[in-house]
């Protein structure tokens, strides 16, 4: 990740809590960054998704600003809390993880690589105003969450592309999948994804912070 710009991100992110806490709206501006890295969103909302039990935090939800003021859907963050501090019994993640690509067509080398496509591209509702296609994903990635897991699908590596909607209306799907998960069944893990990002000058994929 790049330290610089993930720092002064996740200071961003800092204010737009506390702004949220205090009953206003938490806005991060996204237009401030070019070519935000979607890595550093990825792992920032993992980053303050989660309680830590030393310190603990209000809950709060922050959105993010496009171009032209358009805004992503509230993203809910401090609602999730480690296996460890529910006292989980944690059964081991063993078997074969099913390989995700976000987004179909995105990164052509990929698609071999992968065992489907979380997204296809042909399916963006391109016509829709850009604030509005997170809305799109969030809801057909909370649908896929609740489906495979029906099917028995524990583990999940989701090789991610940089289409910040996507991005963003995933991990809001997963992050309220999992906050629903916690309150239904406190002491079980039911899912496990990691994400991988694609590093251009490795020519390569790195792995990202796991959620459960």
């Amino acid at each position: 990740m790049d330290s610089n710009i993930s720092g002064v991100v996740r200071e961003r992110m800092k204010v737009a809590i506390r702004q949220s806490q205090a009953g206003e709206k938490g806005v991060v501006y996204m237009t401030e960054y070019d070519n935000l890295p979607h890595h550093v969103i990825a792992e920032l909302l993992h980053e303050f998704a989660y309680q830590n039990r030393q310190k603990p935090q209000k809950s709060a939800e922050i959105v993010f600003r496009y171009t032209g003021r358009q805004e992503s859907m509230p993203v809910p963050l401090y609602c999730l809390s480690t296996a460890q501090d529910r006292h989980a019994e944690v059964v081991p993640f063993t078997e074969i993880p099913l390989r995700v690509g976000l987004i179909s067509m995105r990164h052509l080398p990929l698609d071999h690589m992968v065992d489907i496509s979380w997204l296809l591209n042909q399916e963006i509702p391109h016509n829709e105003a850009y604030g509005k296609k997170d809305e799109y994903f969030y809801k057909q990635s909370l649908k896929q969450l609740e489906q495979f897991t029906k099917k028995g699908i524990r583990r999940i590596h989701l090789y991610q592309t940089g289409y910040h909607a996507a991005v963003i209306g995933f991990y809001r799907s997963l992050i309220e999948f999992l906050k629903e998960q916690q309150t239904r069944r406190p002491t079980y893990c039911v899912l496990e994804v990691t994400p991988y990002y694609y590093d251009l000058m490795q020519r390569c994929y790195w792995r990202g912070s796991t959620w459960s």
